[in-house]
Order: C-alpha cells, then sequence, then structure tokens
C-alpha cells in the first residue's frame, strides 16, 4: 500500500484531518441575524433576539464570552465604554454567558469581575453559540465574538476576539445604525 494512503488513513482515524465536516461561515455584515431567545442571569427573564418582534426595536450588540476567557474579560471595560456612549441612542447590549457553571457561580463570578452588563445564558447546549456560529459542531468555541445588530436584526459589525484596533473601531461606530 502507498506511504501516502496509510499516512492520510491515519490521520483521518485520529481527527487530524477531518472529512465531511466544512466550516460553516461566519455570519457575514448584511446577514440577518438568527432569532434566539435566552433567559436573563439576574431574573430569568426570557430576552428575544433580535429585538425586532418585542414591538420596540433596539440596536443590540451580544458579546459571546465566558468567565474562563482571559481576552473576553479584557473586553469586558471597553463593552461598558460603548454602553455609556449610546445608552440614550436606544442600544442594548447583552453579554452571552457560554459558562455551564449554575447561576449562583455565575452570580458570583459576575461580582467578582464587576460585570454590571446584563447577562443572558445559552442553557440548551449553546444552541445561541451554534446559531451565530461562534462555536462548531465538535464544541470548538471562537470567543469573544461581538456582533452589532440595527434596529431590522442585521449584523452591522461582528468582532472576533479582542484587539485594541476593533475597539476603537466598535467606540467609533456611527449613531446611525441605531436611528434606522
Amino acid at each position: 500500500m502507498n506511504l501516502a494512503l496509510v499516512v492520510m488513513a491515519v490521520a483521518l482515524g485520529t481527527g487530524i484531518l477531518q472529512a465531511g465536516s466544512p466550516a460553516t461561515p461566519d455570519l457575514q455584515i448584511g446577514d440577518k441575524a438568527p432569532p434566539i431567545s435566552l433567559p436573563r442571569l439576574d431574573d430569568g427573564t426570557t430576552i428575544q433576539l433580535p429585538m425586532i418582534s418585542t414591538g420596540a426595536p433596539r440596536a443590540t450588540v451580544l458579546s459571546f464570552f465566558a468567565f474562563w476567557c482571559k481576552p473576553c474579560l479584557q473586553e469586558l471595560p471597553h463593552l461598558g465604554r460603548f454602553v455609556e456612549k449610546y445608552r440614550d441612542k436606544g442600544l442594548a447590549v447583552y453579554l452571552v454567558c457560554l459558562d455551564k457553571n449554575s447561576a449562583e457561580t455565575l452570580k458570583a463570578h459576575a461580582k467578582q469581575f464587576g460585570v454590571t452588563l446584563p447577562m443572558l445564558l445559552d442553557p440548551d447546549g449553546w444552541k445561541a453559540a451554534f446559531r451565530y456560529r461562534v462555536m462548531d459542531l465538535k464544541e470548538n468555541v471562537s470567543i469573544p465574538q461581538a456582533f452589532v445588530l440595527d434596529r431590522q436584526g442585521t449584523v452591522r459589525a461582528h468582532y472576533k476576539g479582542f484587539t485594541e484596533e476593533g475597539v476603537k473601531e466598535m467606540e467609533a461606530l456611527p449613531v446611525s445604525f441605531t436611528n434606522s
């Protein structure tokens, strides 16, 4: 048997190469955001996103994060500043927590890290993470990821990872997306 075929067979068998599992493309600017319903950590109220079906459409930032993710924790103060800048313009910001800890543990972490932004839980096996394509079918997660959605539920900006450039870009977004 050809050595190249043996190497490929071993690689496929061990998962080094993955056949038949193409990567799901990222959400693109201009795509409609997938609808999700998630409970808030603080009071259990279900939030439906994007907020176009609630009768009070709002521009929304969704940031997928976890407390074990150092770049996620670095991003939090910047999201807080972003909220302050656009609070009176009708912007809603939610953290979508991908931690699998109990609500009590998550509340303790939120207090420990000074998280004041509303947190949503993804209790159904990371369904929201799959729908927003921050996690693949093998549960490989890429966070933090933030999505800026306009009042019609269209993705207007998408940030992967935490970088100073991304923060500056997000903080410089025009307010026009909140007024449409």
